[in-house]
């Protein structure tokens, strides 16, 4: 199966972030989806392999789209900061907005039109630094991946409502971010940090205050790789558009 890749176009890490989250009591187990499935993620990114983009273009059909149009994602409310509340779900910690008053939001063109309310984030990590990620550059896995989640306004009001509607390819942008472990330190993600230790075990919560999403990604935010595919855990619906920052 292949799967058609388009590259938009820093490798960043924390040694305290991925340490602590190897403590964490929630290994994820990957999987590939169905073996009858067509756009399953996640997915070997080769880099040779993959399409540059020059002018924008339409993910779907490869033609080229409104040129007022860029390739660049919107970005609103991702650099205030917010309070969350972090919940170890056993496979993984999803960390979730403590309050809805400011919801960020994110316009991907070379998605669709519509806009892409923030549900929740999301790790996946190892316990070397040769696994950990779910997605490979290259067949070479980071220690850890952050993957923020968005839902399409246009099939619903919440998460929930999207999911049930009528299958599509959009519904879904996921933000993934591989780390890479070295020795740094971040202030902005401290409080973070900090609160890692409270949920070591599955159905603990925490509440983190003043993080902000948008120090969760590169400071490039214009170079990327973008793809069709799924959801990772079960039932591994078909419905989304991954946006990968190496």
């Amino acid at each position: 199966m292949t799967t058609s890749i388009t590259y938009f176009g820093t490798t960043f890490g924390l040694f305290a972030l991925a340490t602590l989250l190897s403590q964490v009591d929630a290994g994820l187990v990957v999987t590939n989806g169905g073996s009858g499935s067509s756009k399953q993620s996640p997915i070997d990114i080769k880099e040779q392999d993959t399409q540059v983009v020059i002018v924008p273009i339409s993910m779907k059909t490869c033609t080229s789209i409104d040129p007022s149009k860029t390739s660049s994602i919107t970005f609103n409310d991702y650099a205030t900061p917010l309070d969350f509340v972090m919940r170890n779900e056993g496979d993984t910690v999803k960390v979730y907005l403590n309050n809805t008053e400011v919801i960020p939001l994110i316009q991907a063109p070379y998605v669709s039109e519509a806009e892409f309310k923030f549900s929740h984030f999301l790790f996946h990590w190892g316990g070397k630094n040769t696994v950990g990620s779910e997605h490979l550059f290259d067949g070479i896995a980071a220690p850890l991946e952050v993957q923020l989640v968005h839902f399409n306004t246009k099939y619903g009001k919440t998460i929930e409502d999207v999911l049930a509607s009528e299958d599509a390819s959009d519904k879904l942008i996921v933000l993934g971010a591989l780390f890479d472990i070295i020795p740094c330190s971040v202030k902005a993600f401290d409080p973070f940090i900090n609160k890692l230790k409270e949920v070591g075990s599955p159905g603990l919560e925490a509440k983190v205050t003043g993080l902000k999403l948008e120090d969760l990604l590169p400071t490039d935010k214009k170079t990327f790789f973008s793809y069709e595919g799924s959801l990772t855990m079960p039932r591994c619906e078909q419905v989304v558009a991954w946006t990968v920052f190496k």
